[in-house]
């Protein structure tokens, strides 16, 4: 712990800080929090205290409301997060988080966690696995023989049964956690650790790993009939596109034109080509066009025998 002090002089034209910096001694405790930093200078010493009262008197456990403040704020005391095949999120006010995950089904993996260890994991209220079959210790609170029970259960829309997890993987998540909160307490208790440690307890389940099953693919049509590609289906069912009322026109019956073919061959010469010549140039001039006026000469010298017959051309 440093401290430091500053002074400033001013003493007509003359200005002069004078800074001095020096460590200091310091001892904390908690749960809760307290400590005193004890200053010894030349001329004085002295003593400054924080927080809770000295830890020496601390030999009462804490009550639930003490001990929940040393904990996570209530929202992120137990939570849930994507950790394989997430592909976007959407807005969803009626979930807690506000989002809605889209997932890939073929690699959908998830973890949940919470900061207090289980004592038990279980899926939809059957055990998967225990850790403390006595229960977990609150270290400050002098309790031990704790039932943390840590549940998971996974629903299909709106169904109240919990799904078949069988084809799942339900891993158990081990973590460390601070042996100052989750530790058997000493006996006779105090809050007061017999020596300053940041002890930690491996491999508490703190939650779930959870894989989803690969999809598997649906069982085979078969051989479909040919007749069955045929089949021409009307929408709605049982009834045609048009009303049988209608009248049959021959208005727009397109009919074969023995002069389509001619045409065709004189497209590069003559009215056609300088016609043509007229409209590239209007559509160049207007920036509706920017490309290249084409050369139509393999269409006008194979038009003889491009067509096996006589092109149609509408009434």
């Amino acid at each position: 712990v440093s401290i430091g002090v500053s002074y400033r002089l001013n003493l007509l034209f003359c200005h002069k800080t004078i800074t001095v910096s020096l460590g200091a001694g310091l001892s904390m405790w908690g749960p809760p929090t307290g400590g005193i930093v004890r200053v010894d200078l030349v001329v004085v010493s002295f003593s400054v205290r924080f927080g809770s009262d000295f830890a020496g008197a601390q030999t009462k456990p804490l009550g639930w409301s003490d001990f929940s403040a040393l904990l996570p704020a209530s929202t992120s005391i137990c939570t849930i997060a994507v950790t394989d095949g997430l592909f976007k999120t959407q807005d969803d006010a009626t979930n807690s988080s506000g989002k809605l995950w889209i997932v890939r089904a073929k690699q959908f993996a998830f973890q949940t966690r919470s900061a207090i260890p289980a004592s038990e994991l279980q899926y939809a209220g059957s055990t998967v696995q225990q850790s403390h079959p006595d229960g977990i210790a609150i270290k400050p609170m002098d309790l031990t023989g704790v039932a943390s029970k840590h549940t998971v259960s996974i629903y299909q829309g709106t169904s109240t049964d919990p799904v078949d997890v069988s084809a799942w993987s339900l891993q158990p998540l081990p973590h460390t956690v601070p042996a100052s909160l989750w530790a058997p307490p000493p006996v006779p208790f105090s809050q007061i650790p017999a020596t300053p440690s940041a002890d930690v307890l491996a491999g508490e389940l703190v939650g779930f790993s959870v894989t989803a099953p690969l999809p598997a693919a649906g069982a085979s049509r078969g051989l479909v009939s040919v007749q069955l590609l045929m089949e021409e289906y009307l929408s709605p069912a049982g009834q045609a596109p048009l009303a049988g009322a209608v009248a049959p026109s021959q208005d727009y019956l397109p009919t074969p034109n023995s002069q389509t073919v001619g045409r065709l061959a004189a497209v590069t010469s003559g009215t056609a080509q300088q016609g043509r010549a007229a409209l590239f140039g209007v559509l160049t001039g207007a920036s509706l066009l920017t490309g290249a006026d084409g050369d139509l000469a393999l269409l006008a010298t194979g038009a003889g025998h491009l067509f096996s017959d006589s092109p149609m051309q509408q009434n």
